[in-house]
């Protein structure tokens, strides 16, 4: 019983200094002749952000990741109650041509996808454009 409390204490100083190393990711990968941006949203507010700060370039052939230092599953659970997650891809022209605000209040997207948790599991967390 004496070495009980000590054993807990130290347990819990460890357990909170883990280092968060561990990525969860989903990829998208640009299959098209240019390059693209997107931004994901939350299905609960289908209108694009006011900033562009989450504005993503993806290459020719490249791909990028989202990453979480939650498993998906769970962030779906938190951030995504609806249990889906929206992605708006914009093409390298608009984006270099039109301020944000332009872009936004003209809905100047190229494609706007939905995907279901369900979804990004069957395809191992993985979106290829287009």
């Amino acid at each position: 019983m004496k070495y009980l409390i000590p054993l807990v204490i130290v347990s819990i100083i460890f357990g909170s200094c883990v280092p968060k190393d561990k990525l969860f990711s989903i990829w998208i990968k640009n299959n098209s002749n240019e390059n693209i941006y997107f931004i994901v949203n939350n299905y609960v507010d289908t209108l694009l952000p006011l900033t562009n700060k989450y504005l993503t370039k993806v290459e020719v052939n490249d791909r990028i990741s989202i990453d979480s230092y939650q498993p998906w599953n769970e962030v779906f659970s938190t951030k995504y109650p609806k249990d889906t997650l929206l992605i708006y891809f914009f093409n390298n022209d608009s984006i270099n041509k039109y301020d944000w605000e332009t872009i936004r209040k003209s809905n100047k997207i190229m494609v706007k996808r939905i995907y279901s948790k369900q979804d990004l599991q069957n395809s191992n967390w993985y979106i290829n454009y287009p």
